[in-house]
């Protein structure tokens, strides 16, 4: 009900912009100079859309914005600052929590969160670059796909224990909480075996491989070694965007395989 109704409010929001005089304008007409636009929280984004592409770190975004049609430069992390600072200078610069811009840029902050507000984000991206019904639109796919996923979590029963190790295990944990799991990390062969996990989630760069796991006599009996459930999981591919909903699915379906539709 509540990513309902976020995506409604964002429905209002683009129908309102569209209005001039009581006649329908283009929500793709951007008036070229420095405009001001709601960003779907409740805020404003200064957007000069004169300059450059939209600069983004995310690739769910650099995603939404290329379903959008609107023009997008993906760039990493290390590198955002210096080309934030070089010309053309971007239009807006869609970044996550904790990367830093020069000031003057405009940005539009864009994290995950809670699968349940991907539709809410993608609708006020549209709105922050002028293309608010197809962000709406788009958004409302998007919401529609990520509560079928969450719709199966809720009928998949207690929560499934799974271990997580790895760089960026962290924000992969936070995500199965959301997704019905309970995260345990990785001590050492006697907590492992203490913990039972029916999975074992690890992500990109770490060593760890189910061969080595099975090579391990004391870890074969543990559920997830011994059923072969275990998955290398980017945890920066599940943030907003058109191919979130399926990437939760395939996800939810590996953690509570009983709960299949």
């Amino acid at each position: 009900m509540r990513r309902r109704a976020a995506i409604l409010t964002l429905a209002a929001i683009a129908l309102a912009a569209t209005a001039c005089g009581g006649r329908p304008e283009p929500v793709t007409t951007v008036p070229p100079q420095v405009v001001t636009v709601p960003d779907g929280a409740g805020g404003t984004v200064t957007v000069r859309p004169t300059d450059g592409p939209i600069v983004t770190t995310d690739e769910g975004a650099a995603a939404t914005l290329r379903a959008l049609g609107a023009p997008v430069e993906l760039v990493t992390v290390d590198r955002a600052a210096q080309r934030l600072a070089t010309t053309p200078l971007p239009r807006l610069a869609v970044l996550a929590p904790g990367v830093e811009a020069p000031p003057g840029v405009p940005v539009l902050r864009w994290a995950l969160g809670d699968p349940a507000t991907a539709g809410a984000q993608v609708a006020r991206l549209g709105l922050a670059t002028g293309r608010g019904a197809e962000g709406v639109a788009l958004g409302r796919t998007v919401d529609a796909g990520v509560g079928a996923a969450l719709d199966r979590v809720r009928a998949a029963g207690p929560p499934a224990r799974v271990l997580v190790e790895g760089t960026a295990a962290a924000p992969l944990a936070s995500l199965l909480q959301r997704l019905g799991a309970t995260a345990v990390g990785y001590t050492n062969v006697k907590g492992v075996q203490r913990d039972q996990p029916a999975a074992w989630l690890v992500t990109p760069g770490t060593a760890r491989t189910l061969a080595s796991l099975r090579a391990v006599p004391e870890l074969r009996t543990v559920p997830a070694v011994r059923d072969r459930r275990f998955r290398v999981v980017d945890p920066s591919l599940f943030s907003p965007s058109p191919e979130l909903p399926a990437r939760l699915a395939e996800l939810v379906a590996f953690l509570h395989p009983a709960a299949a539709p």
